[in-house]
């Protein structure tokens, strides 16, 4: 598989330390891009990474309109955070869910197109 193009790159960081990355990629080229984010394991669970994309969400979203991320299913702290943040759950590929947040529409309409999408025996 081709790496990602990185389009936007912050660190995470605790006392001028940095603990972790939030980064934008493209995937080839293809629209919308996505977010991905790691922190060290001595500092997951506190809220650090959730407060960081909130802040760095602020600073990017009259950049890009939207912003997708995939995540294992068993990764349950990174869908956690991805709610937490305003992302809605799309939909289930193999042994990953994918989730979208619209900066420009918001969360109603992506729930309202996801609930119209399963009504009609799409999961």
């Amino acid at each position: 598989m081709k790496e990602p193009k990185i389009l936007k790159q912050a660190g995470i960081f605790d006392a001028g330390k940095q603990i972790g990355t939030m980064q934008i990629v493209s995937y080839f080229d293809i629209p919308p891009p996505h977010i991905e984010f790691w922190i060290d394991e001595g500092y997951q669970n506190k809220g650090i990474v959730t407060e960081s994309l909130k802040k760095y969400f602020n600073e990017i979203k009259s950049e890009f309109s939207q912003l997708m991320a995939v995540v294992e299913e068993d990764n349950l702290a990174s869908a956690r955070v991805l709610d937490k943040v305003g992302f809605t759950r799309l939909s289930k590929m193999k042994d990953k869910d994918t989730y979208l947040i619209d900066f420009r529409h918001g969360r109603g309409v992506l729930e309202g197109f996801v609930k119209q999408w399963e009504g009609l025996g799409n999961k």
